[in-house]
């Protein structure tokens, strides 16, 4: 998938579903003015409130779960993002998905609400905490190993390391754990991680530091 044709997705994946049950749905994350409602369905939409409107947004996802539209989902974000997440160290963020769906779709607006439709119906990735995910499992445990390793050498405040120091270090953490350090993963983790500052010392060099708890 190189562009995302989310108008007609949306429409595809309401055929076969209650109409109504869909739309509110689909306008409960955003996603209505994809689907192209008539004014009569819009109204029928909005006169709808309460528990009405939750059992119809529960009748449209029980009848989409029923499709079984995992393998497709999976699908469109392996072509939207899965060689672009390689290139980033394997792990990223779920804005950054949206970001990434924003900028290959044919119309924009619709990332954040199709994210919230799939994971409506299922969790594509890992949740790596720090609202940090992947879809690999190997990544995963890389990470978690990384995390580890980073907890050792940050054993108390105010520690600070040149970047090339801790790629050293963390080199000789890990190696006993049959684990070879990825420079592109302890990079981008460091970018995304709450819990720590880079500050730049030079054009080939900057300082790690946590964040003062």
């Amino acid at each position: 998938v190189s562009v995302l044709d989310i108008k007609g997705l949306i429409r595809g994946l309401g055929r076969g579903v209650d109409t109504l049950s869909y739309l509110v749905l689909i306008d409960s994350i955003g996603l209505l003015s994809f689907y192209g409602a008539s004014p009569y369905e819009k109204i029928q939409v909005e006169r709808l409130a309460g528990k009405e409107k939750e059992e119809k947004i529960s009748f449209a996802l029980k009848l989409i779960r029923e499709k079984s539209l995992e393998n497709l989902f999976r699908q469109i974000l392996e072509g939207l993002l899965f060689g672009w997440i390689e290139k980033r160290g394997g792990i990223t963020q779920k804005s950054e998905i949206i970001e990434r769906i924003e900028q290959n779709s044919l119309e924009k607006g619709g990332g954040e609400g199709l994210i919230g439709l799939i994971l409506k119906i299922f969790t594509p990735w890992i949740d790596l905490g720090e609202e940090i995910i992947t879809f690999y499992p190997q990544t995963a445990n890389s990470l978690h190993l990384l995390k580890k390793a980073l907890s050792s050498l940050f054993y108390r405040p105010h520690l600070t390391y040149h970047l090339s120091q801790l790629e050293y270090f963390l080199q000789r953490e890990l190696l006993p754990l049959g684990e070879p350090l990825d420079i592109l993963l302890l990079r981008r983790y460091l970018l995304l991680s709450p819990s720590f500052r880079l500050k730049k010392v030079s054009e080939r060099e900057c300082q790690i530091m946590t964040f003062d708890k």
